[in-house]
């Protein structure tokens, strides 16, 4: 268990001991691992392996969004709303999708 965001570890109004506490007891990720292994589902290595495959699947992907150019204001509504369409308002005034 961490705190509200990547920037708060949780430390500053939890004790480690409790933190750590709270991951060996209720850490989800955890129990859901030990599940699958316990009931045969997967090996630990075969789990291991699915999720370096998910970190470099987002990598590759966190890697082209970042090197695409930004999507223009007036696309940012585009094909999202079905019906009347609603300007939108943003720092610079209305954008008029």
């Amino acid at each position: 268990m961490g705190g509200h965001s990547m920037s708060d570890p949780g430390t500053s109004y939890r004790t480690r001991d409790d933190v750590k506490k709270v991951r060996e007891e209720r850490d989800c990720v955890a129990k859901f691992t030990e599940r699958l292994i316990g009931e045969g589902v997967a090996t630990a290595e075969e789990l291991k392996q699915m999720e370096k495959a998910a970190v470099k699947a987002c990598d590759e992907e966190i890697a082209q969004g970042e090197a695409s150019p930004d999507t223009p204001p007036q696309e940012l509504y585009t094909d999202i709303f079905h019906g009347d369409q609603y300007p939108i308002r943003a720092v610079e005034g209305i954008v008029q999708p």
